[in-house]
């Protein structure tokens, strides 16, 4: 029996009870099932020849949508690490190790919604490892320990075959460019090797900085000269490469 057909399985426990029937914003199991496989499909990175996945995932439910699996969590999320093996062997994915999946009840996700998070269990710095798009990122298993989750995401909104790829901001501050020790490397040529930084404060401030860059740094149309707040949803342009800033 493959993973899918236990979690709908596992749909019919759920379903039953009170407390979901009872609920106005109803969540199916299939509908995290789906979210994870796109986070998934989503970061995958070519390394050492091989496209590679995640190994660590986290998905944030609203409390209302996480008691409603009440002792059925555990389960939910074994079938789920299941799902995502099957998935990633039919499509040809690596993974360093078996995927690794736990529900958090998290308040800023309205009800109903999933919100699901992934990270590479090692340090990704090297230049022999990029993204299909011609990026990479850095991230630690020291900082998936230390942070709940990413503070923002820049995303990727202009760009033929870029587009749509994000970067999670894990660190104040947070260096983007060209080159392989920044926190989120760009392999393109209108990016300089250190090109800027983004910095958030405990208020949830963020700040954008550009270093000294060829091409400049841009916000929302008009190029930013020192340290620069942002707001979320603004419009990010690196060189003429397009991103949208958005707060967790």
């Amino acid at each position: 029996m493959s993973a899918l057909s236990r979690i709908e399985g596992l749909i019919k426990d759920v379903v039953e009870r009170p407390v979901w029937l009872l609920s106005a914003n109803r969540l199916h199991p299939l509908e995290i099932a789906e979210v994870l496989a796109a986070e998934m499909e989503a970061n995958v990175l070519v390394r050492d020849g091989r496209r590679t996945v995640p190994e660590l995932y986290e998905v944030h439910l609203h409390p209302d949508n996480y008691g409603v699996f009440g002792d059925a969590i555990s389960g939910l999320e074994y079938e789920l690490q299941a799902y995502l093996s099957e998935i990633a062997d039919e499509k040809g994915l690596a993974s360093l190790s078996r995927p690794s999946v736990r529900l958090r009840e998290s308040p800023s996700v309205p009800p109903g919604e999933v919100r699901a998070y992934s990270r590479f269990a090692d340090v990704v710095r090297d230049s022999s490892v990029q993204n299909v798009g011609g990026m990479t990122r850095a991230v630690s298993l020291a900082e998936i320990q230390r942070l709940a989750h990413p503070v923002a995401r820049l995303t990727v909104t202009g760009d033929g075959a870029r587009r749509g790829y994000a970067f999670d901001v894990v660190r104040s501050p947070f260096s983007i460019g060209r080159a392989p020790d920044n926190d989120a490397q760009v392999d393109d040529l209108r990016i300089s090797r250190r090109h800027a930084e983004l910095s958030f404060d405990d208020a949830g401030a963020f700040y954008l900085r550009d270093l000294d860059s060829s091409n400049g740094t841009f916000v929302n149309g008009s190029r930013i000269r020192g340290e620069t707040p942002v707001r979320n949803r603004d419009r990010i342009s690196l060189g003429g490469l397009e991103f949208r800033l958005a707060a967790r």
